[in-house]
């Protein structure tokens, strides 16, 4: 009943019905075949084309194709199909969703606070360009005049910039977790809730668990995945545009430098030709 249901809401009339191997080569394709497997669970399968005694279907399972001969394939067919009929007002499309749009999904309601992570990421990049300028006035300004008392606030400024930046670090990070905690509860949330909705696929889940708990490793490796994942690509986003910002403000400085240096190359060139000339 849920298959004629997915169906109708994509655009097909389905229907139901029961045939033997010879109907398999008498119907429309593409249809859906009731299977099952080896291990005892019951399956479907999308079926493409069967001819010169070879099943040509879809495993939604791995999402492949697969190329099946006709006996070994009714072995395991159960007999019952599903025929789909296009609707009159139906619409062929690519109802695929990327990985990208998924992401998106899942960041979309957690823009205010990626925000604020990002506005931190800047303003953290920013500040850490103060350890150059600091350096710099050092070199040019202190060590050459021998000012003291202009070393002792740049050394007192450059120390609560420091601060000012692990305050902004640390709530960046605790902004970028608590993110990856919501996401990452949402997905198990919604993987709970189809196991819910699918009595007999959880009863199987909950059996096949006590029955093999090491089983669960892999589950448990990809709920522990989810959450390293989802943490990378929300550090990953806000160090993308923290070095965007950065490599735009070193261009613009090198523009500038440059064109100060061409200005100065000038003015120098311009100095020595007043001096040859009051010399002749």
């Amino acid at each position: 009943m849920g298959m004629l249901q997915a169906t109708e809401k994509m655009g097909f009339s389905a229907k139901g019905v029961r045939g033997n191997v010879a109907a398999l080569q008498e119907i429309n394709y593409p249809a859906i075949a009731h299977v099952q497997l080896k291990t005892g669970l019951l399956h479907f399968v999308v079926l493409y084309r069967v001819a010169k005694g070879k099943v040509h279907y879809m495993d939604p399972a791995d999402g492949c194709m697969h190329v099946e001969e006709l006996q070994s394939f009714s072995e395991k067919w159960t007999g019952v199909l599903i025929l789909l009929m296009p609707h009159a007002d139906f619409q062929a499309g690519d109802l695929t969703v990327s990985i990208w749009q998924r992401f998106r999904y899942l960041l979309r309601p957690h823009r205010p606070v990626l925000f604020q992570a990002l506005i931190g990421a800047i303003l953290y990049t920013v500040l850490g360009l103060a350890s150059s300028l600091y350096v710099q006035k050092l070199v040019d300004t202190v060590f050459v005049g021998g000012n003291v008392g202009l070393l002792n606030i740049l050394s007192v400024a450059m120390l609560l910039i420091l601060l000012f930046q692990m305050g902004i670090g640390f709530l960046k990070n605790l902004f970028v977790f608590k993110v990856g905690q919501k996401i990452d509860a949402r997905l198990i949330l919604a993987i709970t809730n189809m196991f819910c909705a699918c009595r007999k696929a959880f009863l199987i889940l909950c059996v096949w668990v006590k029955s093999y708990p090491e089983s669960m490793m892999p589950l448990r490796f990809d709920f522990l995945l989810m959450t390293r994942l989802s943490a990378w690509l929300l550090t990953f986003v806000s160090s993308f545009f923290s070095f965007a910002l950065m490599l735009i403000f070193l261009l613009e400085a090198s523009t500038y430098h440059a064109s100060n240096y061409s200005h100065l190359q000038r003015a120098l060139l311009y100095n020595e030709r007043l001096k040859q000339e009051d010399g002749a």
